[in-house]
C-alpha cells in the first residue's frame, strides 16, 4: 500500500522540453550557431549537447556548472572562457525561466495526491528547483525537496531516493515514485522495491494522471 509519494519534476510535473526548446530558439537568434540553417536545427543540437552532458553530470564527470559551459560550448563552437560561457548561459537560462509551465494534468493530479506526503525528487539545482516550484504555484504541494546537493549523489544513485523516503518516514515498499525517465527514476526506484509509475507523454495510460485513480466524488 503506497503511503507516500516520491515525484520528478521536468518533464514530470513542469514542461521542461517546451521551455528548453523556447530558449534554444532564442540562442538561435542571439548568435550564429555553426552548421545550423534554422532553429529547428539549434533545437535539435541543444537537446543532444544536454542530454549527453547530464549524462555524463548523472555520472559524476562533471558538475553542474562544468555540464552548463560544455553545452554552450558545444552549441558555439568557441572556445569561450568560463565567464563568456556562463554568461551566454544565463541569458538562456532567463528565456528558460520566462517559459516554465505546467504538463497538462499536473493541477489535477496534485489534488489527487493531496491525502498523501509528497516531495520532490530532482536531479536539478537546489535553488532552481525551489524557484520553479515556487513560481508555478505549487510549492506548497511538497513537504521536502531532495537535489543532488542534499543527498551527496544525483539519481539513479539509490541513495537519493532513500534519503527521500526517510524524509517522509516511510520504508521503500510504501513509496510510489513517479518519473519520466525510465533509467533515472524508474529502475532504481524498482531495485528498491518502491512502487513505480513511467510518465510517458503523448502515450495512453501513462500520462501524469494516469499515475493516480481519480478522487472519489
Amino acid at each position: 500500500m503506497v503511503h507516500g509519494y516520491l515525484i520528478d519534476l521536468d518533464d514530470t510535473l513542469i514542461d521542461d522540453t517546451w521551455s528548453m526548446e523556447v530558449a534554444a530558439k532564442w540562442l538561435a537568434v542571439k548568435f550564429a550557431i555553426p552548421g545550423c540553417d534554422t532553429s529547428e536545427q539549434v533545437v535539435a543540437r541543444w537537446t543532444v549537447l544536454t542530454q549527453l552532458n547530464w549524462c555524463r553530470f548523472r555520472n559524476g564527470e562533471l558538475s553542474l556548472r562544468e555540464q552548463r559551459r560544455k553545452r554552450v560550448r558545444g552549441l558555439l563552437q568557441r572556445e569561450l572562457n568560463d565567464g563568456e560561457a556562463d554568461e551566454v548561459f544565463a541569458g538562456y537560462a532567463s528565456e528558460y525561466q520566462r517559459n516554465w509551465r505546467l504538463v497538462p494534468g499536473t493541477t489535477e493530479f496534485l489534488r489527487r495526491t493531496a491525502t498523501l506526503p509528497r516531495v520532490i525528487v530532482s536531479n536539478g539545482e537546489r535553488s532552481q528547483v525551489h524557484r520553479k516550484l515556487t513560481a508555478l504555484g505549487i510549492h506548497h504541494h511538497f513537504v521536502a525537496i531532495v537535489t543532488p546537493e542534499d543527498a551527496e549523489v544525483p539519481k539513479p544513485n539509490a541513495k537519493i531516493f532513500l534519503h527521500a523516503a526517510e524524509l517522509l518516514g516511510l520504508r521503500p515498499h510504501q513509496c510510489l515514485m513517479i518519473g519520466d525517465d525510465y533509467e533515472a527514476d524508474i529502475r532504481p526506484a524498482d531495485s528498491l522495491g518502491m512502487s513505480t509509475f513511467h510518465v510517458v507523454r503523448g502515450t495512453a495510460g501513462r500520462e501524469i494522471l494516469d499515475a493516480v485513480p481519480p478522487c472519489p466524488e
